[in-house]
């Protein structure tokens, strides 16, 4: 078995790294917490949400198959990739995995089944 490549992450984390985000966007992030449930739904909502629905399916594809990865990814090596990101937030990303599985539920599950044949397994 290929071992999982945690740098995939990258791919999603651009959408959190202030570097990559909307002034105006930061500006409202700042004041939530990445590590609070409630947050968490805006903070994907306003960082993620409309860049990855215009998205080709290809691509949504791609990055949908790194958010199935997430969990067998090596935990130090996908800590220090997350440490690397510039945040707009006050604490570090603590439970990535869980946050990366509320991302998947959020941004794909009304896609259960869609055009390119795939089904997504919950």
């Amino acid at each position: 078995m290929k071992k999982k490549n945690p740098e995939k992450l990258i791919a999603w984390l651009k959408y959190l790294d202030v570097e990559y985000l909307d002034d105006s966007v930061t500006d409202v992030l700042v004041n939530l917490k990445i590590n609070d449930v409630a947050d968490q739904e805006e903070i994907i909502n306003l960082a993620m949400k409309e860049e990855v629905n215009s998205l080709g399916e290809d691509y949504r594809l791609s990055l949908l198959r790194i958010l199935d990865e997430v969990t067998s990814y090596p935990e130090n090596e996908a800590r220090e990739i997350i440490g690397r990101i510039g945040m707009p937030f006050d604490e570090p990303l603590l439970d990535y995995k869980a946050f990366f599985s509320r991302v998947r539920k959020q941004l794909f599950a009304p896609e259960e089944s869609n055009s390119w044949g795939g089904r997504i397994n919950f």
